[in-house]
Parts: structure tokens; C-alpha cells; sequence
């Protein structure tokens, strides 16, 4: 065995090099000199890192001047680079559908392989691997926040490098940042400074020409967080050029759709929403349509919904297999999605039209249908029901209810002990307050809205 010395002679006599007869209590020659004797006959053991000798004999035989000077590596060595994507992978295959990450996007799988190459993914990838294990053993320690800093140095370098600040994996590590960022911090803040930076990168990555299918799944990911954050901060815009790259690229089919798409949650359609919410003066024949349509879509993904949940409980003798599992928190972040913009849009359409007599019972059913979907994705949490507490905070700005919307609030409070908490009243307190400067803004122009309705019910009304 490489690295276990063969002799047994006592320490003064190793260290002598002379021969030892190993007797006991005193070896011949200690006791001629009179000087203690120890490790007689003991076996001993040195450990060596073959790896890293083999590797350094390799390279001095490349570069016998590499002993004397010591630049930064460009590159992390293999063995660091294999740790990083092992822990990521790891990460990944987690079969508990709480922390399971898959729905952070397809785009998942392909960054291993992309490790090793650029020191701001890397970065951010044992960020975000540290992250999750402070997630799901609910304790910190300092090489978590050690980790998130070095992260957050190296993609401050990489975004004032001209040439990085343009690259797919700089866009990727603000992506895993802002995600780190809520597991380490507990709480997830959906008005975060880091979307700012992600439209900035995703305007310079869509300029160019050809992107690879990594490119091209991670700039539509990154699209939807853009414009949910667009919805709440005017401040906030995703780069016309971002949406004409990805329809060039044409679209992808979402996840959910294995039965049918769901047309609001395509990005094209997701594009839409925060010029409905902002100008709805401007894009009212628009807002009833995609509302209508919003009522079509949460029908078709309850009821698959719906199913899903009767298989498993047909089930309850045995345990679920994971993709089960994993459709059933799926079909629930997506109706908790289409709630949460069914409700804004049902607010903002009641702002232009309040005469519409059915605005005010589907918002009650919506709020209900939000608090019934938490109850049930209660043991998904933390991260297989992680948009259900933005659902919940819509929900509560808006219901006119008392005893529902203390129920919600309670729903609220029991989701964020669950470990990620979300400044939710100050999200809600955005919303009422958008409402208020709508129907400040558009009150002047309800007599003439009011006219054109008479016409348009008188003209409907009249046989040809």
C-alpha cells in the first residue's frame, strides 16, 4: 500500500536510523544510552494525496518555471470544478418535492457542464449549493455567508467586466444569486434589486445573434420574474428586444401544458400583463379578454389539478412516486400563478368598468379558491409551494370579506414559518395603493366609458 512505512522500531531509533530490536519495556540500544523508549512495534501510517502529487510532477514537467511565479487561476482545477457540479447535482436530484428545485427552470440540467469555465457561475453555484443545505437543515453557519459573499464580490467583478457582463452564465449567476439570497435571508421578496440587474443582462444577451439552446431556455425563465416584478414597479420593463428573440426563437412549451397549453401562462402572454395593469385606459378590450381567458385557463388546470390529487389519494396505502408528486405541486403553483393575475386584473378591470355587476363574486371566489389552494399545498412548502404566499398577499389586499380575509392572514402566518418569509403587507399595501391611483386617474373618464357601454349593450341588443 502506497504511503505505510514497513518498520516498527521505537521513535529514537527511527529517528537515528538505527536498527531496533523492539523489546520490551526498552529496546537494547535505549537502554545502553539510558533515554526513553516509545512506539516500539507500533504499525504507523502516512497519508498521501497521490492526485495532487501525480498532477504537480505533470506540470512541472510542462512548465519547469511554474515554481516561480503564481498567477490567479482562470480556471478552477478539476477537482474543486468536479465538487461544485457534484454538490449541484445533488441538489438536483433531491426526491423530496419541498426542496425540490426542478421548477426553477429547464435549463437546470445543462449547468454542470458549463462548471469550471467561469468563475462567476461558479461562484454562484456554491452559493446556491450552500444555501440549500442551510434551507433544509434550518441552520446557519459562517460558510454559508461566506460563500453568498464570495458570490456576491465575484459578480460585482463580472458585471464591471465588459466582456462577462454580456455572458449567459453572468445572467445565470444573478438567477442563482437572488435565489440564494431568499433561502440564506429567509424571506423572498418579489420586488428584490436583483431584477434590475437580470433585465439589464437579459437586453444585452438577446442582442445576440444565435444563441445557443441554453441561451434560449435561460432567457425565457428569466422572463418571468422580470415581468411579475414589472406588474407591481412601472420601474422595472423587460427589453422589447428580449420578447422579439424569443419569438423568433419560437416558443416553448410550458410544462404544464401536457394536456393543452395554458395560454396564460405562455411568456408571450405573461408580456402583456404589466401594460394592462399600468395603462388600462389604453387596453380595456384587452384586459376582457385576457380575463375571460384567465377563467378558462384556472377551470383546465383545476381540474387537472383536480385528478392528479384523486390518483395520489387513490394511492394513500403507498407512497407516491415522485413525478406524481411532482405534477400535483406543479398544477398548484400554476393555479396559484393564474389566481394571483386573475385577481389584479379583476380589480383593475372593475376600476374601468364598475358597473359590471359579476366582478365583485368572481373576486370572492377567486380569494376563496387562493385559500383552499394553500390549505392543500401546505406540505409542499417551502420551495414546492413557494409562490402560493404571493397568491395569498394579492388574495388579502383586495377581498372584501372580513372573516375570509382573516382566515388568508392566517394562512400567511403559518406559511412563513415555514422558514421563508415575505414582506407581504408591504406588497400588499403597493397593490391598494396602485388601485387608488387607477381609479383617481381614470374617474374622469367614467361618463364616457359609462355612454360607450349604453351604446355597445343598446347595439347588441337591437335584431339586424
Amino acid at each position: 500500500m502506497p504511503g505505510v512505512p514497513s518498520g516498527r522500531g521505537c521513535e529514537a531509533c527511527r529517528k537515528q536510523k538505527k536498527k531496533c530490536d523492539q523489546a520490551q519495556p526498552s529496546c537494547a540500544r535505549c537502554a545502553r544510552l539510558n533515554i526513553p523508549c516509545a512506539g516500539a512495534g507500533v504499525r504507523r501510517f502516512k497519508f498521501m494525496d497521490q492526485g495532487v502529487v501525480v498532477k504537480l510532477a505533470v506540470n512541472r514537467k510542462k512548465n519547469p518555471q511554474s515554481e516561480t511565479r503564481a498567477p490567479t487561476p482562470r480556471f478552477l482545477p478539476s477537482s474543486e470544478t468536479n465538487a461544485i457540479a457534484n454538490a449541484f447535482v445533488c441538489m438536483m436530484e433531491v426526491t423530496d418535492v419541498r426542496y425540490d428545485i426542478s421548477c426553477y427552470g429547464a435549463f437546470l440540467k445543462q449547468v454542470p457542464s458549463r462548471l469550471g469555465n467561469s468563475p462567476v457561475l461558479d461562484a454562484s453555484v456554491m452559493a446556491l449549493t450552500h444555501a440549500s443545505a442551510a434551507l433544509y437543515t434550518r441552520q446557519d453557519h459562517a460558510e454559508v455567508f461566506q460563500k453568498y459573499g464570495h458570490g456576491l464580490s465575484v459578480l460585482r467583478t463580472a458585471l464591471n467586466n465588459a466582456h462577462e457582463s454580456h455572458s449567459a452564465d453572468t445572467l445565470c449567476a444573478i438567477y442563482f444569486m437572488m435565489i440564494a439570497e431568499g433561502w440564506i435571508m429567509r424571506k423572498y421578496d418579489i420586488c428584490a434589486g436583483h431584477v434590475s440587474g437580470m433585465a439589464y443582462v437579459l437586453n444585452i444577451l438577446a442582442a445576440k445573434k444565435d444563441p445557443d439552446p441554453f441561451e434560449q431556455d435561460l432567457l425565457r425563465t428569466l422572463c418571468i420574474p422580470v415581468l411579475l416584478v414589472s406588474i407591481f414597479d412601472p420601474t422595472v420593463q423587460l427589453p422589447a428586444s428580449v420578447m422579439r428573440q424569443i419569438t423568433v426563437a419560437g416558443p416553448r412549451c410550458p410544462v404544464l401544458n401536457e394536456d393543452g397549453p395554458i395560454q396564460s401562462l405562455q411568456v408571450t402572454t405573461f408580456a402583456k400583463y404589466p401594460g394592462l395593469v399600468h395603462h388600462p385606459e389604453l387596453h380595456f378590450s384587452d384586459i376582457v379578454a385576457t380575463y375571460q381567458q384567465m377563467h378558462l385557463d384556472y377551470t383546465l388546470l383545476r381540474r387537472r389539478l383536480d385528478t392528479t390529487t384523486v390518483d395520489i389519494d387513490a394511492k394513500a396505502n403507498r407512497v407516491p412516486n415522485l413525478e406524481t408528486m411532482r405534477l400535483q405541486a406543479l398544477y398548484q403553483v400554476g393555479c396559484s400563478l393564474v389566481l394571483t393575475l386573475a385577481i389584479i386584473l379583476n380589480r383593475v378591470y372593475h376600476t374601468c368598468d364598475p358597473l359590471e355587476p359579476s366582478l365583485d363574486d368572481e373576486l370572492h371566489h377567486f380569494c376563496r379558491e387562493s385559500f383552499t389552494l394553500a390549505e392543500a399545498a401546505l406540505p409542499h412548502r417551502p420551495l414546492g409551494s413557494s409562490p402560493i404566499p404571493l397568491n395569498l398577499t394579492i388574495a388579502w389586499a383586495v377581498v372584501r370579506d372580513d372573516d375570509l380575509r382573516d382566515r388568508i392572514e392566517g394562512m400567511i402566518e403559518v406559511y412563513e414559518a415555514s422558514y421563508i418569509k415575505t414582506p407581504w403587507k408591504a406588497s400588499a399595501f403597493l397593490l391598494q395603493q396602485h388601485l387608488k391611483q387607477l381609479r383617481l386617474r381614470i374617474a374622469p373618464l367614467q361618463p364616457l366609458q359609462n355612454s360607450l357601454r349604453t351604446v355597445t349593450s343598446s347595439s347588441s341588443a337591437t335584431p339586424s
